[in-house]
């Protein structure tokens, strides 16, 4: 299998990965709003203009940034708390040094590497 291996300054296929996250999530959510029913299972008729705005995504892109400060510190709840907080991540992925991980891409997930002693040895948005 083929192994993740995170590169610094990746920050341009970050920026398009967002992007597309970003543009997929809004074409899911006008999907979804053209898709309401009214009371009684009847299609809902409304002006693209409405149906737009009755709908709200809350997307919270992660920036592994201002966590990077926690770098050392050995990972348990509090931390991994502390880590999504201070990441914006809504999801946060804990695996260890050299062990397989899923190359899906998530903009709102943050991934930290721990080593053997449990200590966070890397972290990164995705």
């Amino acid at each position: 299998m083929n192994e993740l291996r995170h590169e610094p300054g990746g920050k341009h296929m970050q920026k398009l990965q967002d992007a597309a996250s970003a543009a997929a999530m809004a074409a899911f959510a006008a999907a979804m709003a053209s898709c309401s029913l009214a009371p009684g299972g009847e299609s809902q008729s409304s002006p693209p203009q409405a149906r737009a705005s009755q709908v709200t995504v809350k997307t919270r892109p992660c920036d592994a940034g201002p966590a990077r400060h926690h770098l050392g510190r050995i990972m348990n709840a509090g931390l991994r708390k502390s880590l999504a907080e201070g990441s914006g991540a809504m999801d946060v992925r804990v695996v260890r040094r050299g062990s397989e991980m899923t190359l899906e891409f998530s903009a709102t997930r943050l991934t930290v590497v721990i080593d053997r002693s449990g200590r966070v040895a890397d972290l990164w948005c995705g």
